[in-house]
């Protein structure tokens, strides 16, 4: 499983200072933002840079206190060279594909969990992440959805991540229906 993108996500947006501490009181304008691409919409506090590789797309909004992002993977296009058998075969064991892309994220980012709960995203699989990497923080839900994996991210302090604003951003995630080839 590749986890590469929201590692680089997650260093980019720490190495920028997007994760210090204190919410600065400034005022959050949220703006809708829709990806046909990717099939979601989300409510972010700013305007998204958005960065691209083969079958994998991250959205991100940070600043000086904290930092926003949404990564897409779209395992059908990743797996293409590994067969389409390969692929349905991995995700009957949803579990497995979850663990996966937690246990690559801790040891890539050297994270240490904090707290983990199993959610749902209409009937989709979901993990909910809390962990630490001091100082930064990080509050994230991965779901799976058909071929296509969505983990939304908040970066900042602990304050940060568990705020009222980290709230709504990540419960303004929603998916469009994605086809499923069953």
């Amino acid at each position: 499983m590749r986890c590469s993108l929201a590692s680089l996500t997650f260093f980019i947006l720490i190495s920028r200072g997007a994760a210090q501490e204190g919410a600065g009181g400034d005022a959050i304008s949220w703006r809708r933002f829709d990806s046909r691409e990717a099939r979601f919409s989300i409510s972010f506090p700013g305007v998204p840079e958005v960065q691209k590789q083969t079958g994998a797309i991250n959205f991100q909004v940070a600043n000086a206190h904290w930092a926003c992002a949404v990564s897409f993977l779209d395992l059908a296009v990743l797996g293409a060279a590994a067969g389409p058998e390969k692929v349905s075969t991995v995700l009957r064991d949803s579990d497995k594909v979850l663990n996966t892309m937690r246990d690559g994220a801790v040891r890539n980012l050297k994270l240490k969990v904090l707290d983990e709960k199993t959610i749902a995203l209409k009937g989709s699989p979901g993990r909910e992440l809390q962990a630490v990497r001091p100082p930064h923080f990080l509050r994230s839900r991965t779901y799976l959805v058909h071929d296509k994996i969505y983990t939304i991210s908040v970066i900042g302090s602990r304050e940060i991540i568990l705020s009222s604003a980290a709230d709504w951003f990540l419960n303004s995630f929603t998916v469009d229906a994605v086809p499923s080839d069953k």
